[in-house]
């Protein structure tokens, strides 16, 4: 039997996103606000979820939970595999807020119930997103060093509160050794601003990255904390720099020397990136209409992203494939095997109209700093001399 549990920046992405690694079926210990409507109800018990509600699911009513707690440890002494989210909610950022006792609770009463031979194990788990609200991301999901129940067997016997809280520690720190964990959202955004520079100049991925941005959060920290002027000064130097790379209309990129503008490759693309930017601009706009639409909360633009396409996307496409099949059908009687054609184009020239972009951005970036450092040397110079200063700071 195994508790899962992980930090929780993107709402009903990080539990598939943890569960799909798991070769066993995977229960989920749900919040009671996804159970709302008769549909959501029958979908969510339907599909492995068990409803425990918050304080604010009740709107400050007390909380009725022994039943979800007994339908979890039942599922756990069969043998099963459960996952929570000890932090009770989602939200955005890199920060690890403070954990419930919930995991630790269940898991200590249950395996006291077996007299705490069970063999429950606790499985902390680190979701690393590059960007969670970005279609085709990132993420390296990192598991953490798992925790045997049973060895809390004495502080329960002992001191019932202290060992849930006990375990509750234990588990903080097992799963702030899987994450990048900022303390605010400040740090958050003063440490991106540090990655930037750093991927740009050394570039990393998978375990090393995560590894250099978790250095990098204790030198950031250890400066916030005993050298505030150095901080003070990282922080102004850092916000004036990419203010003005903003102003430009650049990147860090461009300023560190840019990258070379595969032309002619661009060019030979350029008539499929057209087609790929006509099949896919309908279902991506209304997709992101929908999100707009359902909720102004960052953390689920992820969980809206992937709903709104998996129903708009296939609805747009068929629309625009059943348009094009009846204009081709208007000109060529016999041309029926256009529409395979057209099916097999909508991947390939997706993928083909994404590196379009992402090269095109480049070239737009890289032109820009060119046009501003022949028209503005100083400022060009102070730019660049600015960026070496916090490349010195983080190496």
């Amino acid at each position: 039997p195994c508790i899962l549990v992980s930090n929780h920046p993107g709402t009903l992405m990080d539990p598939l996103n943890v569960a799909v690694l798991m070769k066993r079926r995977v229960n989920f210990l749900a919040n009671a606000g996804l159970f709302a409507t008769p549909f959501s109800n029958w979908f969510f018990s339907t599909f492995y979820c068990i409803k425990v509600e918050r304080p604010k699911d009740t709107g400050g009513k007390p909380l009725q939970n022994e039943e979800a707690f007994k339908m979890a440890a039942d599922y756990l002494t069969g043998g099963g595999c459960l996952y929570m989210a000890p932090e009770g909610g989602s939200h955005s950022g890199r920060q690890l807020n403070k954990l419930k006792t919930g995991p630790a609770r269940i898991a200590l009463n249950t395996e006291a119930a077996n007299d705490f031979s069970l063999g429950l194990v606790i499985l902390p788990v680190g979701l690393n997103y590059s960007d969670p609200g970005k279609f085709r991301s990132k993420l390296l999901t990192v598991m953490g060093e798992p925790i045997a129940v049973a060895d809390f067997k004495a502080d329960w016997q002992q001191d019932r509160v202290e060992a849930v809280r006990k375990l509750t520690d234990v588990l903080r720190e097992r799963m702030e050794a899987t994450l990048i964990d900022t303390a605010d959202e400040e740090e958050d955004r003063l440490l991106a601003k540090a990655e930037t520079i750093l991927q740009h100049d050394s570039p990393l991925s998978g375990a090393p990255l995560i590894a250099r941005s978790q250095k990098l959060v204790t030198k950031i920290q250890d400066w916030r904390a005993d050298q505030k002027a150095f901080y003070r000064s990282f922080r102004e130097t850092a916000n004036t720099y990419f203010q003005k790379l903003t102003t430009v209309g650049t990147s860090d990129l461009a300023v560190k020397g840019g990258v070379r503008t595969p032309y002619l490759l661009m060019v030979l693309v350029f008539p499929v990136f057209v087609l790929g930017f006509l099949i896919h601009f309908l279902p991506a706009y209304f997709t992101k209409k929908m999100c707009d639409r359902l909720s102004s909360d960052p953390s689920w633009v992820p969980t809206f992203k992937i709903l709104g396409g998996l129903i708009i996307y296939p609805l747009t496409l068929f629309l625009q494939f059943w348009i094009f099949k009846k204009s081709i059908a208007f000109f060529w009687e016999t041309a029926a095997w256009w529409k395979w054609v057209y099916l097999a184009l909508i991947i390939p020239t997706g993928l083909a109209a994404e590196w379009f972009l992402e090269k095109y951005n480049l070239f737009v970036s890289n032109r820009q700093y060119r046009i501003f450092a022949k028209r503005h040397p100083v400022e060009a110079a102070s730019l660049a001399e600015m960026r070496k200063d916090l490349r010195t700071a983080v190496s």
